[in-house]
């Protein structure tokens, strides 16, 4: 087969990406987007709930409620997937609702990201951001004394990789059960393009016994990222400013979040002819 080359530039597209499946390619754009799209009953009373794309509750005021009452609809199911492949990430306001049903009451609260800010604040930025991201610092009023006792617990046997003493002191993002959390196992499935919030998403339900993440590493990358142009070539540059941390003390930039279950594509999916994952 000869192919000419071409004079525009192509972006390429897994076939099973959620977000460029015409049944949810209107997910972002569409505050009507009909949501019960998003979830199905799948065989062997199996429920299934798709993930497009992080959005906030703003851009969709409609998402809470509908994220509510499906995790209450399938809360008996025999098992539950979460399909967050290709998801480009986001806002974390999904994984903040979704946590109250995947955390059970005995695992909460649930030390779920540990991140540290640049100390020399040249951004000029406000720490809001962070609490944007649900990270807050050890003595915030929006953090309780239980939570502190559960920050207690895991400083006591938590290493990072890297030094930080170039940024600030730890924010922590803790996660509640609402004492109602589903009854089944749960599956989140990603693949190397899960990506900024979701890879977060991703990380911060690894570890709970209810939970397992299946399909490959995920993208990892999750920094607060800004541009910046260097002074002398005036070349842009992106870089993260925080170092974000999973719960084993290694960051979501460069590692990702490794699968409890491998499950690769293969070449029926690769043509897009079936989604074997």
């Amino acid at each position: 087969m000869v192919l000419p080359v071409s004079d525009k530039r192509n972006i390429w597209f897994d076939m099973c990406s959620l977000w460029i499946k015409r049944k949810y390619s209107d997910f972002r754009k569409d505050k009507n987007y009909d949501l019960n799209k998003l979830d199905r009953w799948l065989t062997d009373s199996i429920a299934y709930l798709a993930i497009p794309i992080m959005i906030s509750y703003e851009e969709n005021p409609n998402l809470e409620f509908y994220l509510k009452s499906t995790m209450k609809k399938y809360r008996n199911s025999k098992a539950f997937i979460i399909d967050i492949r290709s998801n480009g990430g986001g806002t974390r306001d999904i994984l903040k609702t979704l946590s109250k049903y995947l955390v059970k009451p005995e695992q909460s609260p649930w030390i779920a990201n540990v991140a540290y800010v640049r100390s020399d604040q040249f951004l000029n930025e406000d720490i809001s951001s962070m609490q944007s991201r649900y990270l807050f610092n050890y003595n915030s009023e929006l953090l309780s004394d239980i939570d502190r006792k559960a920050i207690d617990i895991l400083k006591k046997k938590y290493k990072t990789e890297y030094s930080v003493n170039k940024f600030s002191k730890p924010f922590y993002m803790v996660l509640h059960s609402n004492g109602s959390p589903l009854n089944c196992p749960i599956y989140i499935l990603v693949n190397e393009k899960t990506f900024s919030a979701t890879s977060v998403f991703t990380s911060a339900f690894t570890g709970l016994p209810n939970v397992k993440i299946v399909g490959v590493n995920t993208n990892g990358s999750s920094g607060r990222s800004e541009y910046f142009h260097l002074k002398n070539s005036n070349i842009r540059v992106k870089i993260s400013t925080i170092l974000s941390f999973q719960r084993n003390g290694k960051t979501l930039d460069a590692h990702g979040t490794q699968p409890d279950i491998v499950f690769e594509k293969d070449e029926m999916q690769m043509l897009g002819k079936e989604d074997s994952q």
